[in-house]
């Protein structure tokens, strides 16, 4: 299992950073209310994924194949992070 830590090693998360991906399946309320407590900034629903963040990065760091990058940008990332239990 991959740690917090490892992951802003990995992805690069430092304090000046101006997009981070959290992914919380099936959260509670009390999740939910951490997360928001805990990140600065202004939550993107998925649909509007594509318009933040740098997509050549995400590609490249979850190793997205050019075919499945005409795919859902999302749905690729979230189950690679499910596949590495991020």
């Amino acid at each position: 299992m991959i740690k917090v830590g490892d992951a802003y090693k990995l992805f690069g998360i430092k304090e000046n950073s101006t997009s981070v991906l959290i992914a919380k399946f099936n959260p509670t309320q009390q999740d939910i209310e951490f997360i928001t407590n805990f990140v600065k900034g202004t939550l993107v629903v998925d649909e509007n994924f594509d318009q933040i963040g740098d997509k050549q990065k995400l590609i490249s760091a979850f190793k997205i194949s050019n075919e499945e990058s005409k795919l859902n940008l999302v749905d690729n990332v979230v189950t690679r992070m499910a596949v590495r239990d991020l």
